[in-house]
């Protein structure tokens, strides 16, 4: 049985400025919610910023060295004290009875209301105009079809550092909470082929949304496709459709690791399997996300081959699809040692 800690719900304002005081803090990515900061941890390679601090939950996790956990602990493991006087209440706190718990109870969505870039206009109201023609040419480059980005809800702007892009917005719960863009032109000098919105203008990241959400929350979905990216959805979409699949639905989280955010989201879904079917270079770590899907539902991974993803080839997505492999360690030792 997990051993009792107690935790302090902390105020954020006190919270923020111990964070300030004592880390090198990333202002250009911390928010209201969030602290970013450069990672502490012995041996963590971090030199950017990528460990975060809830200021609402109290939970923190580094991308890097994966190290996570509640912020007192994380406080108390650098020597650093906290004010009693300033703490609003006591917790005792049981982790995995929390994490029952949470998984449990409907997913909290949180506050965020943003906006499309100026001049944002979707691809269904101008489909002869020259951006949705561009647009259409690079669906068909990533063996799509224009309708595909119609029914994304897809458009362009005319204006602004986001023309270059075809911007794809993101919805959860009926709500704009995220968007990405997508280079449209086949080739265009100095402009990275996605785009991805500051923190100012979206200040919840891509970690805190699982695209496709709505989706998977439908009574009658049985299996759930996790993938990296919002063109491989489409893509398993298209191919699932097509081979007139039903009750599978495929959702992005965008990288190649499960965000506890995310988790939680994806559990909220009646599904009884989940299957991870990240690039080829992440094979690794989507058996390592599967163990963690595992003690809760049906965990499976399709593996596909270094450099190819659903997008590259869906046919060779779905046949993989088809070939997927229950979760266990075995499998997973047998995996990545090549059998």
């Amino acid at each position: 049985m997990a051993k009792e800690q107690t935790y302090a719900k902390i105020n954020p304002r006190y919270l923020r400025r111990l964070l300030v005081q004592h880390f090198d803090v990333i202002q250009e990515r911390t928010n209201d919610i969030e602290v970013v900061i450069i990672c502490p941890e012995d041996g963590c390679p971090d030199k950017s910023g990528n460990r975060s601090i809830n200021l609402q939950t109290g939970f923190t996790n580094c991308w890097r060295c994966k190290k996570g956990g509640h912020v007192i602990s994380f406080l108390r493991r650098h020597d650093i004290e906290v004010d009693t006087e300033s703490l609003e209440e006591i917790v005792a706190s049981n982790p995995l009875e929390d994490l029952e718990k949470s998984l449990e109870e409907p997913v909290a969505q949180k506050t965020v209301s943003i906006d499309l870039p100026e001049g944002f206009t979707p691809i269904a109201s101008e489909p002869d105009c020259i951006y949705s023609r561009l647009i259409g040419q690079m669906a068909q480059r990533k063996h799509l079809y224009l309708q595909d980005f119609i029914d994304a809800g897809a458009g362009f702007t005319r204006m602004g550092e986001w023309e270059p892009f075809c911007i794809f917005p993101v919805w959860e719960m009926n709500k704009l909470v995220y968007y990405q863009g997508r280079t449209y032109a086949e080739r265009f000098e100095g402009v990275s082929t996605k785009r991805f919105p500051n923190k100012k203008d979206v200040p919840v990241g891509a970690g805190n949304w699982v695209y496709g959400y709505d989706r998977i929350i439908k009574p009658d979905v049985q299996v759930v496709i996790i993938v990296e990216s919002i063109l491989n959805v489409l893509s398993l979409r298209w191919k699932l459709k097509c081979e007139k699949v039903k009750h599978v639905e495929p959702v992005a989280v965008f990288k190649h690791a499960i965000s506890k955010v995310q988790l939680t989201k994806l559990f909220a879904s009646s599904a009884k399997e989940f299957c991870i079917m990240y690039d080829g270079d992440a094979t690794v770590d989507a058996w390592e996300e599967a163990q963690k899907l595992s003690g809760n539902r049906l965990a499976t991974v399709a593996t596909m081959p270094v450099g190819i993803d659903a997008n590259d080839d869906s046919t060779l997505a779905f046949e993989r699809y088809l070939k997927r492999a229950k979760y266990t360690p075995g499998n997973a030792l047998m995996d990545s040692l090549g059998f």
